[in-house]
């Protein structure tokens, strides 16, 4: 799904802090950003909106402390992003932790 051209190391569904992240981008130079991704499925018959769906993935990131394992390293610049998707629509959110 993703592709590097080696400035990234990529993990998926891995445990950090307190639960399992669904996507990691580790930079290989710990002076540049590191990604950590959320992906939500959006049903309109379940959930209150897209809004609310993109800022429960951000908050998942946040409770769950899924930026310490860029944190342990030295990383201290970190995109948080929330993906949600229904069928061929996409959203993202993101959240940028200050350095």
């Amino acid at each position: 799904m993703l592709v590097s051209n080696g400035a990234y190391e990529i993990s998926s569904n891995r445990e950090a802090g307190l639960g399992r992240y669904d996507i990691l981008m580790r930079p290989r130079d710990l002076s540049k950003r590191g990604i950590i991704m959320e992906l939500k499925l959006f049903d309109p018959l379940y959930d209150e909106s897209v809004e609310e769906t993109l800022s429960s993935a951000l908050r998942q990131i946040e409770d769950k402390q899924y930026t310490a394992s860029l944190h342990a390293v030295g990383i201290t610049n970190v995109l948080e992003m929330a993906i949600t998707f229904d069928g061929k629509r996409v959203w993202i959110k993101t959240k940028e932790q200050p350095l």
